[in-house]
């Protein structure tokens, strides 16, 4: 048991009961874990001939060799094993693939799996009991995190660590390794969660991952393109709040449905309703994003998902989002009618509906659920402002020098020439200090080349190194791409030599078939003379060999 529990201690507690229950009603004697977390169909032989190395307990006799065993002979084989051994129950840890299911369903096994998705199972035809493990509750993860002084900041730092992990375990676990058992250091690091993302805190644990944003990124890729896509939307919802997907009986007019663009090919809203609420589904039952109350049919997701969301969508993509947003709400305030529910949904969450209105440059900013936490507007010409700044500070330095120089007093003052030549070589020497290094940035030519955030957005670094949740942009071409046209002039001449020379060939060969067909008629009798005048009067002399060099040949 604590070697499962170092593997995944989210299903621990209901293993542990199972395990109990089973164990007490004497169901199986034996567990074999496995982990398969595998997304190649291949790997999936390889996984059950492990099964098979661990069924097998035959001390007499070595076991069979694996490597080149087939798929049909390793089923035979694992069947007879479990003869032997009928009271086993396997764990199959992260299942991620279709064909792992298949193969344990054909073999009749008694299996206990985790998965991120319930949907895999969906074609097994033995009974299947889903237990959707939840977060922890506040008072759990108190108990989990257990600080031993008490006191009101005690008491805020846990529910704001309870806030921002949203009882995963997994997180909580790194946070407790990190703040040590003191409240400040446990504060520090949920403050960093919020203003940096999943990715700022990392620590080794019983986790397979060491920071819950490379858990979540490797989460997503295994996701479909439309369903990444609406995760992606979500990025400009509150968190931690209930979403309606209808918004009445008589107007079907959803407020999901103001953010994730759906492709319907008909018309008809229904058909949009159904497809839309496929896809919100689809995100509740694999990898558990978001949380569906059946009975209000409302969607929410959670403060760790959002943080995720904020550091993970480019700010670009969330621009977008928001501005097709703020179209569409501006298209149902036109309505005569409109609609109380979406009105009363925006009401209540002001901070954001603000942000929509008062959108400015650019979208880099996070919510809490008292408002906006943050803000950032990116200017693009702030180093040509700084530097322009500095040559006018420089020009003004030199002004003053000029205008102390040409007092009176100071003209005959030798001290004073020597302060102000000091002033002028110094001033000089850093000018053009500066000038090497940044006066380039008044040119048009270095405000294109080297502006950081066009080189970020277009070869977008973060979609190779964390993952990106919509499909990249190809790279921007260069010069270097094309080709030169002294190779092109040659492809040209080429191509124009080549032409047609199958064609031609063609007809050269149907030409010269059509003349041999037509003379080998009229000079077939020719040449039978001929060859028979030739070999009657063929004529055969064999000479010695002569006996020098110069005169060794033969005649025939």
């Amino acid at each position: 048991m604590e070697s499962l529990e170092a593997a995944n201690p989210l299903w621990l507690q209901h293993f542990s009961l199972r395990f109990q229950i089973c164990w007490e009603s004497c169901y199986f004697e034996s567990v074999i874990w496995l982990r398969d977390s595998s997304t190649e169909p291949s790997r999936v032989r390889y996984l059950f001939a492990d099964l098979l190395l661990m069924l097998w307990d035959d001390v007499t006799s070595d076991p069979p060799r694996v490597d080149d065993m087939s798929s049909v002979y390793l089923y035979k084989q694992i069947q007879e094993a479990l003869i032997d051994r009928p009271n086993v129950i396997v764990v199959l840890d992260d299942v991620v693939q279709k064909e792992t299911v298949k193969f344990a369903n054909q073999l009749g096994l008694r299996v206990l799996a985790t998965t991120r998705n319930a949907e895999l199972f969906a074609g097994a035809t033995c009974s299947v009991d889903v237990i959707h493990v939840g977060s922890v509750t506040a008072e759990e993860s108190k108990r989990l995190l257990w600080i031993e002084e008490a006191s009101p900041e005690v008491d805020d730092s846990l529910s704001e660590a309870f806030s921002v992990c949203s009882g995963n375990v997994a997180l909580l676990n790194i946070l407790k390794k990190l703040s040590a058992g003191r409240s400040d250091r446990l504060s520090t690091f949920c403050r960093r969660l919020k203003t940096r993302g999943l990715s700022a805190v990392t620590a080794t644990t019983a986790f397979e991952y060491e920071s819950m944003h490379a858990a979540l990124s490797v989460s997503v890729e295994r996701l479909p393109a439309c369903d990444r896509d609406t995760l992606a939307c979500a990025v400009i919802l509150p968190s931690e709040q209930d979403i309606p997907l209808q918004a009445s009986f008589q107007n079907f007019f959803q407020i999901w449905a103001l953010v994730v663009p759906v492709d319907v090919v008909d018309a008809d809203e229904s058909e949009f309703l159904m497809l839309l609420s496929d896809r919100l589904t689809r995100l509740c039952e694999n990898g558990d994003w978001l949380s569906h109350n059946k009975q209000n049919d409302t969607f929410r997701f959670s403060r760790m998902v959002e943080i995720y969301l904020r550091e993970t969508v480019e700010a670009q993509t969330a621009k977008t989002l928001i501005s097709m947003l703020k179209s569409r709400l501006e298209r149902v305030q036109q309505d005569d009618i409109g609609n109380p529910v979406i009105k009363e949904f925006f009401l209540k969450h002001s901070f954001f509906f603000n942000s929509i209105t008062h959108f400015s440059i650019s979208f880099q900013c996070g919510w809490q659920q008292d408002g906006l936490i943050s803000s950032t507007v990116r200017y693009p010409c702030i180093r040509f402002l700084v530097t322009l700044c500095v040559a006018c500070t420089f020009a003004l330095v030199q002004l003053l020098l000029a205008v102390f120089l040409r007092r009176p007093s100071s003209f005959c003052n030798p001290l004073a020439w020597i302060l102000a030549l000091y002033v002028v070589l110094l001033l000089q020497l850093a000018s053009f200090k500066w000038n090497r290094l940044f006066g380039g940035h008044l040119s048009r030519k270095y405000r294109t080349l080297f502006d950081e955030w066009n080189v970020m957005e277009t070869y977008q670094p973060r979609a190779i190194s964390m993952g990106h949740l919509f499909d990249p942009e190809p790279p921007t071409p260069f010069p270097g791409d094309k080709e030169s046209t002294e190779t092109d002039h040659f492809k040209a001449m080429r191509d124009a030599h080549y032409a047609n020379e199958f064609t031609y060939i063609q007809k050269m060969e149907a030409e010269r078939k059509a003349m041999e067909a037509n003379g080998q008629s009229s000079t077939s009798s020719k040449g039978s003379q001929q060859s028979s005048v030739q070999s009657e009067s063929m004529r055969v002399e064999l000479n010695a060999e002569p006996k020098g060099e110069e005169d060794s040949y033969r005649e025939i």
